[in-house]
């Protein structure tokens, strides 16, 4: 799939001028990492490359070179669907169905020019004229890199799309420290810094540097919402947006919460749940063999990887929390192997 996705993506990128990248709603280090990156390196060919995301991204990211010409389809529709419905090419980053784009998704379909999908989440569906999806990669920032080498051939990238790439790959590895992470992963992080890519500042840029409401938001969930049920070794935090707004929420405040949840010792399945634009948003990690996908895909309408994924539930906070607790019971025996 890769060789073939190279030579489709080369052919086509020599008859672009106009390019645009795009990714998910909400994005995250990963997203804006691997987009950037991308950006950064076809500007260098001459290409008239730009991002445009479907929502504002976390103040902990504003860090990344070239995030300051990042436009936000909400802050302004028509031009960013203009320039979506004008382009050459259009690339998919980090998502792998045109839902999850947000309100970018109606020109995502509209739009004439080609798609070129790159994504490392299962399922993947067909709206790409060229797609390279691979769920063994542990970012798509992992998979620009590659992708980057095969279009150079070689490793040799500026300091700036390197640091990019390191972030996307740090924080969809957990700093290297998740079950996705492969030596391949390692090999790639270590080119980067021999690229100019500073571990330590963009560590502290991402997982260091959050605001006093953020801070106190999260002693408040780890205090008054974290439920542990040890019979299933599970654990769950839950906020509503009452008490998100209490707290002065912004886009990533409440980034690696599930994390919290899962470190408790033998708690091997987390579910972090927030009301958000009239639904539950649930977000599920797991350690060892026990499936959050399947838990996430089989009952509340999503998917993701076997430790890492996502839901939505559209009953109110305490009745999602009794159907997800209700529903432990079933995979109890797989809650003690894992």
């Amino acid at each position: 799939m890769f060789e073939k996705f190279i030579e489709a993506f080369r052919d086509r990128l020599a008859s672009s001028d106009k390019i645009i990248i795009t990714t998910h709603k909400n994005p995250d280090g990963d997203a804006m990492g691997s987009s950037l990156a991308l950006m950064l390196y076809l500007r260098s060919l001459g290409k008239d490359a730009k991002v445009i995301v479907p929502n504002r991204y976390p103040d902990f990211l504003h860090w990344m070179p070239g995030q300051e010409e990042v436009l936000d389809f909400l802050a302004d529709p028509k031009l960013a669907r203009g320039l979506i419905l004008e382009a050459d090419l259009v690339c998919a980053l980090d998502f792998n169905h045109p839902s999850r784009a947000g309100e970018v998704e109606h020109a995502l379909r509209k739009t004439e020019a080609p798609i070129a999908m790159i994504d490392h989440h299962l399922n993947p569906d067909d709206f790409a004229q060229m797609a390279w999806s691979d769920p063994s990669k542990c970012a798509t920032a992992e998979m620009i890199f590659l992708l980057l080498e095969a279009l150079e051939g070689n490793t040799t990238f500026t300091a700036h799309v390197s640091s990019c790439l390191y972030a996307g790959i740090i924080t969809d590895s957990g700093g290297f420290r998740f079950s996705n992470t492969t030596p391949l992963t390692l090999r790639i992080g270590a080119a980067l810094m021999e690229n100019g890519a500073v571990p330590y500042k963009i560590y502290e840029a991402i997982f260091d540097t959050h605001s006093e409401h953020r801070m106190r938001l999260m002693g408040y969930a780890l205090r008054d919402k974290l439920r542990v049920l040890p019979a299933y070794r599970t654990a769950y935090i839950s906020l509503t947006a009452e008490e998100l707004e209490t707290y002065h929420f912004k886009p990533g405040d409440t980034e690696g919460f599930v994390n919290l949840a899962l470190s408790i010792q033998n708690v091997v399945f987390a579910v972090f749940m927030a009301e958000k634009d009239g639904l539950i948003k649930m977000s599920f990690r797991s350690s060892g063999t026990f499936p959050a996908n399947e838990v996430a895909s089989s009952h509340f309408q999503g998917g993701g990887h076997l430790n890492a994924a996502g839901g939505i539930s559209q009953d109110t906070m305490q009745e999602t929390i009794d159907r997800f607790v209700g529903l432990l019971p079933t995979y109890e025996n797989e809650l003690k192997k894992a």
